[in-house]
């Protein structure tokens, strides 16, 4: 029936839940202390990243600043996962979690737009203004 939503995860990442269209013959509790473990370090990571681009005086410019928000935007998304991708059980907590998701993935890849655009404009010398960072924070 194409009206009724159901919420079941067998995860390896994130993406694969959003992906999964097939039971695998992998043992479930193996990859879910793989995907916690991993997320785990990767956590720990994004925020030795996140402190760093924001204590470290030589990070704080326009792309110190980008380079934080996705950070940001990525331990958003990997702490909701982590605290939410077994609630599967109630309707609305899981469609609650999943849109947070999908939020926060969109803000991720906002971030790496406005990261490919100050490239671009690092490449080819274009100046950099004060509204290009108003408007880098909107697209973010």
């Amino acid at each position: 029936n194409s009206t009724i939503v159901k919420c079941i995860a067998y995860h390896l990442t994130s993406f694969s839940v959003l992906l999964q269209f097939a039971q695998y013959l992998v043992n479930s509790r193996i990859l879910s202390i793989l995907t916690y473990v991993g997320l785990s370090i990767s956590l720990f990571c994004l925020l030795i990243t996140l402190w760093t681009f924001t204590t470290v005086r030589r990070f704080h410019s326009i792309r110190g600043m980008i380079h934080a928000n996705l950070a940001g935007s990525l331990i958003i998304s990997t702490c909701i996962f982590l605290a939410g991708i077994d609630r599967t059980d109630n309707m609305v907590l899981c469609q609650i979690i999943a849109a947070i998701l999908h939020f926060s993935f969109l803000a991720s890849f906002a971030w790496m737009l406005v990261e490919g655009i100050i490239t671009f404009k690092m490449a080819t010398q274009w100046p950099e203004t004060v509204f290009s960072c108003v408007i880098y924070n909107v697209l973010g």
